[in-house]
């Protein structure tokens, strides 16, 4: 969502400048090759996710695919542990924290800043599925004792959309391997109003992102780049537009395009508090033990209080 909401920054300046007619005035009937092209650019984007993401992780890391609809929480900048199932073994806000203790330095660091919370959730923990049991105990008490109640577990819901574009271009390939993902937000809003110049209606979508919410803005480019592109009668080519669009559905190497969500929230409980227990041994992962939180985690007026526990310790 990064590029979205670069996009809508540098959407709201291009509105700020003079010139260009009125994108919304009618245009005439698209000739028939355009039309071929855009109804070919509306097919490949008919799947697209719609949904934004609401778990904010590193790049590399790779979640839990579920299919479920997950908890309705706004879109909310939250605080969000990553227990990875290789070194380093904790991430916090996209940061390293390779032991237990510098997690826990983190999390206090994070509660001295007094951020209010503008969501039901104070924290996610976002876990590899194979991380470590004992790991992922170690961080969810951390962040209990640390006073963030309750917390939230991340997943992933994977769509397989039809392929890439027929060709990806260099510039959307050295795009897609910039690191830093504020940085690849702006070449990719750059892109769109590069692309977008030469069809005024293009342009008008890109600045009309720059007013609604966050979670909007996908389904917005999905419901209007292909009446945009019609109006223009193809000035910029669909093909061209199908770079950008690919680049801000921001899919994994693989292809595949993995959108975040919330589920299980639960209050951590303290040890010797009443509470549903789940005990597992060290070792296992979390695949193997991640639905038994969930069901200790069952939705209901107020979040149930949960403690996860090493077996045997």
């Amino acid at each position: 969502m990064a590029a979205i909401a670069v996009a809508g920054a540098l959407a709201a300046r291009a509105a700020a400048a003079p010139g260009g007619r009125d994108a919304g005035a009618p245009a005439a009937a698209a000739p028939a090759a355009c039309e071929a092209k855009v109804a070919t650019f509306t097919r490949w984007i008919a799947n697209a996710p719609r949904d934004a993401s609401f778990v904010p992780v590193s790049e590399d890391a790779r979640l839990v695919e579920r299919d479920v609809p997950g908890l309705g929480d706004p879109l909310a900048e939250l605080p969000t542990i990553e227990v990875r199932a290789h070194g380093p073994t904790y991430r916090f806000r996209y940061q390293p924290r390779g032991t237990i203790e510098g997690l826990r330095a983190a999390l206090a660091d994070e509660r001295e800043g007094g951020r209010p919370l503008r969501s039901p959730t104070a924290l996610i923990v976002a876990i590899e599925p194979d991380a470590r049991w004992s790991a992922i105990t170690a961080a969810v008490a951390a962040a209990g004792a640390a006073g963030f109640n309750p917390i939230a577990l991340g997943f992933a819901r994977v769509a397989r959309i039809t392929a890439p574009p027929p060709a990806l271009t260099a510039e959307t390939e050295r795009i897609s391997a910039i690191d830093d993902p504020f940085d690849r937000a702006r070449n990719i809003a750059l892109l769109f109003e590069t692309v977008a110049k030469p069809c005024p209606a293009l342009t008008t979508v890109f600045n009309y992102l720059g007013g609604v919410q966050a979670n909007e803005k996908v389904g917005i480019l999905m419901d209007r780049l292909p009446t945009a592109l019609r109006r223009c009668q193809c000035a910029t080519d669909p093909a061209d537009m199908a770079q950008v669009v690919w680049l801000f559905l921001m899919p994994s190497p693989d292809g595949a395009v993995r959108r975040s969500f919330l589920d299980g929230r639960f209050k951590v409980a303290p040890p010797g508090a009443p509470a549903t227990v789940v005990r597992a041994k060290k070792d296992a992962t979390w695949a193997q033990v991640y639905q038994r939180v969930l069901d200790a985690a069952k939705p209901g007026a107020e979040p149930a209080s949960v403690r996860l526990e090493v077996q045997g310790r």
